[in-house]
């Protein structure tokens, strides 16, 4: 009995040591982010040194730098509306006219790499009321009660 839990303790040793070494010690295993060396998290190399993340949807100013905002200059780009408005008008803005919105840290980066640009409406029209004679409602839209497929019939036709 003593061996079988000598042995049984042994074996369990054995095991970790093996699995402490193949995850820990290995040289084959790395990390797929370093902190310290950043070779590989700019993309490719030829283009991370020209090119920007978004410069496809908005014009970059072409300034290699800071820009002069200070937080007294940018606050008010921060989309605030009245609360419960019947117009349903909300903060979630669809279309940013600039991919800041007016919380840099530090302010001097609002402006600095991206120009504004106009990229569409952001007033938000409520739909239309659905109408009730065409089917069962699923959320906003309604499906008629031919193309639903169910094991059973349902009891209440809504038509």
């Amino acid at each position: 009995m003593k061996q079988n839990i000598q042995l049984i303790m042994l074996m369990v040793v054995i095991l970790l040591g093996v699995s402490i070494h193949k995850t820990y010690l290995s040289k084959n295993s790395h990390e797929g982010y370093s902190n310290y060396t950043l070779d590989e998290a700019g993309g490719g190399f030829p283009n991370a040194l020209d090119d920007v993340l978004v410069q496809d949807t908005y014009p970059i100013t072409g300034i290699n730098g800071i820009s002069n905002n200070g937080s007294n200059d940018i606050w008010w780009w921060y989309p605030t509306f009245k609360l419960g408005s019947y117009a349903q008008i909300t903060n979630n803005i669809r279309h940013p006219r600039r991919t800041t919105n007016g919380r840099c840290m530090p302010a001097s980066m609002c402006g600095a790499l991206y120009k504004e640009k106009y990229t569409g409406d952001n007033h938000v029209y409520p739909l239309p009321p659905v109408n009730n004679t065409c089917g069962t409602r699923v959320g906003y839209f309604t499906s008629p009660v031919k193309s639903l497929v169910l094991p059973f019939k349902p009891e209440v036709v809504d038509y």
